[in-house]
Order: C-alpha cells, then structure tokens, then sequence
C-alpha cells in the first residue's frame, strides 16, 4: 500500500511541489474549499477536485469532478469484464455451431455410405 501524504490543514491553493512527486496517480482534493489554478500534474496523475467551486482546472491535468466513492473502482473493472464475458460467450456460441455443423455432416456422410453399401 502507497505511503499516505498529509499536508497541513487550512490550505487556500493546491501546493505546487505535489506536481514533482513521481509516483504520484491519483490525489484526492475533493471538499477542500481550495481556489487558485490547479497545476499541472504528470500524465496518468488523476486529479479530484470535486467540491473546489473556486479551484480552476488545468486543461492539461486530468481531473475529476464527481464525487469520489468505491464504487468507481468497481465500475472501471466491469465495463472491460463485461466485454470479456460478452466476447467469450460469443467465442463458445460460435464454436457450437461449428462443431454442430460438423456433427451434422459426419451424420449425413455415414448415412450416404450406409445407402451406398
């Protein structure tokens, strides 16, 4: 688990050393009552800035402006396993068919010979 960062209470403004922080990819800044310009934070930084009426956002920094809960976690790993489990099934329904297919024409064959013979 990341290490928590505290930053002293009553800030105004978003302190600019958070934007060196390399390791830094997701900072939560929701309901803080802050103002000013958001800084620019590194690529793949998500920034939430819900509940910051007097805080402006960089065009660059990629931000959020809804409220941050648990469930966001869970709504970013359904989507992509709904498409696997839509591709999958797609997969199965596919090789059924073939293998019905098959079938079919293995039934029809030996049915032929047996007629010829």
């Amino acid at each position: 688990m990341p290490p928590n960062l505290q930053i002293a209470p009553n800030l105004s403004n978003v302190p600019g050393f958070l934007t060196t922080m390399g390791s830094l990819t997701r900072l939560l800044l929701s309901n803080n009552h802050l103002s000013g310009i958001l800084p620019f934070f590194k690529p793949f930084a998500v920034v939430d800035i819900y509940g910051n009426k007097d805080l402006i956002n960089s065009p660059i920094t990629h931000t959020s402006t809804s409220p941050t809960n648990n469930t966001s976690r869970n709504k970013n790993i359904s989507v992509p396993l709904g498409v696997l489990i839509a591709v999958t099934s797609v997969v199965f329904g596919v090789t059924v068919a073939i293998l019905l297919k098959l079938l079919e024409r293995r039934f029809l064959l030996i049915q032929l010979s047996i007629i010829l013979h």
